[in-house]
C-alpha cells in the first residue's frame, strides 16, 4: 500500500511538469530550494527528494516559500504557497528527523518529519494543495 506525504515545489514551477520530475525544459528537478541546508548531513543525499508526512510541517515558510499573488479582476494581494500531496511505496524511503525549528506538529515526533528517497519513480503526484492568505 502507498503511503500519502507532502512534499514541496516553488510556485514558479507548479505548472512545469510533463513527465515525472522533468519540467518543460527538460530540467530534472533536485532538492527543494527551501530546505535548509546542513554541512554535518550525508552529502549523498545532495541530490534526495525530501517529504514529509506533516502538512504543517512542509507548508512553513521555511520550506514552501511563499510568493505574492494578485488578482487583478478583484484587486486583491495574494501570499501564495503550494505543496504536492504525494503517494510513495513504503520502504523506499529512509525517515529523519527536521531540518528546522518551528515547523513543530504534535501529530509527529521530530525525529520523523523528513523523508528522503533518492528513488524518483517511486513517487506520484495525487493532489496539488495551494495556500492563498489574503494580505
Amino acid at each position: 500500500m502507498l503511503t500519502y506525504v507532502y512534499h514541496v515545489l516553488s510556485l514558479g514551477l507548479t505548472g512545469t511538469f510533463i513527465e515525472g520530475d522533468k519540467t518543460l525544459k527538460g530540467t530534472v528537478l533536485g532538492q527543494n530550494k527551501g530546505r535548509p541546508t546542513d554541512d554535518n548531513r550525508d552529502p549523498a543525499k545532495k541530490n534526495h527528494i525530501f517529504l514529509s508526512p506533516s502538512i504543517r510541517y512542509a507548508g512553513h515558510d521555511q520550506y514552501a516559500l511563499p510568493s505574492d499573488y494578485l488578482d487583478e479582476e478583484r484587486g486583491m494581494k495574494y501570499r501564495a504557497k503550494t505543496v504536492f500531496r504525494v503517494l510513495i511505496r513504503p520502504k523506499t524511503y529512509e525517515v529523519g528527523p527536521a531540518s528546522f525549528k518551528g515547523g513543530d506538529d504534535p501529530n509527529f515526533s521530530p525525529q520523523e518529519l523528513e523523508w528522503s528517497t533518492d528513488r524518483r519513480g517511486n513517487i506520484v503526484i495525487y493532489a496539488l494543495l495551494v495556500n492563498l492568505e489574503e494580505q
